[in-house]
């Protein structure tokens, strides 16, 4: 086994336990193994995207020649097997050899075993290393690397401080803090924090210190004035002074429901097709039927999968799910018959209800007799009442063919990941279903959503002779109670900019399944959108709660808190997101907004640099909306140059809406409602920034006469009365 560290200085073990000096010697062979085994995507990597990252001056040959050199080198020194190859041209690091603290480090950050994440880090990602003649862009993809981990360490930190002080471990969360003060010195929250529980806790000297070594460092470094600062800090503690310490046992994120559940990933014992596509449809139909029950609080298939295989205990997961019962099961294959045994654990006590063993051949009938039983177990072992309608739905046989079943199945778990190459993959999966079963309704609805998500990130797909609208249609025709119609339904009303409409098919999906995280998601959105704030916040804090390692419904949830204002929750969402997807970008482009209105410019500028990378270039939200708040930025830090580069892009591109806040930002009032007369439609995003985004630079438009016609345009745009 190889061992490699990567986070402080660089350390390498050969399988022979012995530190390799030599290796790391040489700083490009150090740069090609971390590139490889920092692969947040994971998989093979192309030579040809590897080539001008450590070569950039070279020829493709000669860049070739050197690669395989390197490549000879470290196959000598760590072993032949330790480099993968797929064909000719990609290269992977072989994870069975391999033990690294850098991915150790990545899997407790997912796993949220905070202390673990804190021990881990010992410093910068490859911290000292550089690679003279290597390219800018491998310097900003480490440089991206290194801001990373250290954001998950900070917020360890930030995390584990939190814990001790609920639980009323003063001095440790102190020492959590102290050390979040050294890594982020600039960090003015964290110190005031810092400085309160040091006065509760008689620490009065200490917080003198503190408070004046934070103060003379903001000066010395941004120019803030040493007294004004000093007295602010002072304030904070005198302010805090007379709260009394946050009750341990009150979290108000958490689902106090006492019929919350949580239904995990089936066990798969044996390797064959069969057992797995069992598991895995039993698990994705088990909790469709148990989220259209009211008297139930479900959460989302999206969130429990990343408990498959976990090492936590069933209370440290029900405790981070927030619910008071999990159904755990395995599925075995014996003989020609499938095993199936599952049981319903009462978190609080530790008591195990239910158990179910089932033992039977595999056939249409016995696979929906099973989930109608195990729905059917579970809702009367909660006491949950069931109207004639739910008990509809949860004993109903969605179709009759096992092959189309299993199908569409493997269609939604293609579809949940959101890339293109999924969404292509689930695109076929829904239609071979339906060549089985013409009259599979959910085959059609998860046909529908996947055309509606290919066309909103803008992805190629193959053209069909059924569009969106045909195919929600025809689910609906087939089901007229199915949620997942109903959805789709809302989605494409939502794209077409028919809020009238959208609004009544989401709310009805949420009605028919009570715990639809996704239509909660949607709902929320829509009605920030149309003006409706006061809504929108509950809907979109019930699709967190029930599919809180979500990136889409953190993401909504963070521009409705920005919406309403509420910069602090909204940053903690928008890096929520980014936590669960580092590769998305609409997080990044989140977290750039909410900095800029927190006047931390220089964050947000990264952000938003960083988001300019990730996005899809031609999807729903353009660069020209990353740049514009690029655009306020320098106007912050008179950049007059950067400034009129984007205003110019802006005007190219006609976007009068985003002109219209840069104007208002620089104080040409009627330059700016001049510009708003130009839209022609006001979609998503530009209704929400016309509504309820930057409230400084938009304060003189909002009171003047004017604004009153441009939300009338921005109704009817949204077809509202």
């Amino acid at each position: 086994m190889v061992t490699l560290k990567l986070l402080g200085r660089a350390e390498l073990r050969g399988n022979d336990g012995e530190l390799d000096h030599s290796f790391l010697a040489g700083p490009k062979r150090l740069g090609l193994l971390g590139y490889l085994v920092l692969n947040r995507k994971g998989g093979f990597k192309r030579r040809d995207k590897i080539l001008p990252f450590l070569w950039p001056d070279k020829g493709q040959k000669s860049a070739r020649n050197a690669l395989s050199n390197m490549l000879y080198h470290i196959r000598k020194t760590l072993g032949s097997d330790f480099v993968l190859t797929r064909g000719t041209e990609e290269l992977a690091i072989n994870p069975d050899i391999l033990e690294c603290d850098a991915l150790d480090f990545r899997e407790a950050v997912l796993n949220k075993e905070w202390r673990e994440v804190a021990e881990l880090y010992k410093g910068k990602i490859l911290d000292g290393l550089h690679i003279p003649n290597a390219s800018a862009e491998f310097e900003q993809w480490l440089d991206r690397e290194r801001d990373i981990y250290q954001k998950d360490y900070m917020n360890a930190l930030w995390e584990l401080a939190n814990a001790a002080e609920e639980s009323q471990q003063f001095d440790s969360a102190i020492n959590w803090l102290e050390i979040l003060n050294q890594e982020d010195p600039y960090n003015s929250e964290a110190v005031k924090n810092l400085l309160r529980l040091l006065h509760t806790t008689g620490k009065r000297s200490q917080v003198k210190r503190v408070a004046e070594n934070h103060a003379r460092l903001m000066g010395e470094e941004f120019g803030e004035v040493f007294e004004d600062l000093l007295e602010e800090l002072n304030k904070s503690v005198k302010k805090s002074s007379g709260q009394s310490l946050p009750d341990p046992k009150l979290d108000p994120g958490k689902n106090t429901d006492s019929r919350s559940i949580a239904v995990l990933p089936f066990e798969e014992i044996g390797s064959s097709t069969e057992v797995s596509d069992f598991a895995n449809g039993l698990h994705h139909d088990l909790l469709t039927r148990l989220a259209g029950v009211g008297d139930l609080k479900v959460i989302s298939r999206t969130s429990v999968l990343r408990y498959r295989n976990t090492k936590l205990s069933i209370r440290q997961i029900a405790n981070e799910l927030g619910v008071n019962f999990i159904v755990e099961g395995a599925v075995q294959q014996s003989a020609s018959q499938l095993r199936l045994h599952v049981q319903l654990i009462d978190t609080k006590s530790d008591q195990h209800h239910t158990a179910i063993t089932y033992d039977r051949k595999l056939s249409e009938e016995t696979i929906f007799d099973i989930q109608s039983d195990l729905a059917i177990s579970i809702t009367n072992r909660l006491k949950a009442e069931l109207t004639p309608n739910e008990e509809k739905q949860v004993i109903n046989q969605p179709t009759q063919n096992v092959e189309a079943y299993f199908l569409y199945n493997q269609g939604r778990s293609y579809l949940n990941k959101r890339t293109e190459r999924s969404l292509n993959a689930a695109l076929q999966s829904f239609q071979n279903s339906l060549k089985h079963d013409n009259k599979y309704a959910q085959a059609w609805a998860g046909l529908a959503e996947t055309l509606i998500l290919a066309k909103w990130y803008n992805y190629q797909v193959p053209q069909l002779e059924v569009d969106a609208m045909e195919a929600s249609v025809k689910a609906l025709s087939l089901n007229p109670e199915l949620a997942e119609a109903h959805l789709t339904m809302g989605i494409l009303y939502t794209r077409r900019l028919n809020g009238s409409d959208a609004k009544r098919e989401l709310e009805k999906a949420v009605s028919l399944q009570p715990s639809f995280a996704e239509a909660y998601s949607w709902l929320g959105w829509l009605l920030a959108i149309t003006g409706q704030l006061g809504e929108a916040i509950p809907a979109s804090e019930k699709s967190v709660k029930l599919d809180p390692y979500s990136t889409y419904t953190r993401a909504y949830l963070s521009v409705i808190y920005l919406s309403a204002g509420r910069f602090q929750e909204a940053l903690k969402e928008a890096r929520a997101a980014i936590s669960i997807e580092p590769e998305y970008g609409i997080g990044y482009y989140l977290e750039g907004l909410i900095l800029y209105h927190l006047q931390k410019i220089d964050e947000a500028e990264f952000a938003l640099t960083e988001s300019l990378k990730l996005l899809n270039p031609k999807g729903a939200l353009s660069e020209q909306d990353i740049e514009m708040i690029m655009a306020l930025n320098a106007i912050q830090k008179n950049e007059a140059e950067k400034l009129e580069s984007i205003q110019k892009k802006l005007i190219k591109y006609n976007k009068h809406a985003l002109l219209g806040v840069l104007y208002a930002s620089m104080g040409k009032t009627d330059d700016a409602f001049a510009q708003f007369e130009m839209v022609p439609v006001w979609k998503a995003f530009t209704a929400a920034m016309i509504r309820y985004f930057y409230p400084n630079e938009l304060k003189d438009v909002r009171a003047d006469a004017r604004y009153k016609s441009i939300l009338e345009k921005v109704n009817r745009s949204w077809n509202l009365e």
